[in-house]
């Protein structure tokens, strides 16, 4: 059986005027390392 995940993006800065260059929040960086450890570990 195939399992299909959807991943919400990660929490970005509000501020930026760039969508393209725009970084993540330290909670949007912390998140990413959750998915990750789920998925990957």
């Amino acid at each position: 059986m195939t399992e299909l995940f959807f991943v919400r993006h990660a929490q970005p800065v509000a501020n930026w005027d760039d969508d393209r260059t725009r970084p993540l929040t330290d909670e949007g960086l912390k998140d990413t390392d959750k998915v990750l450890v789920f998925f990957v570990l």
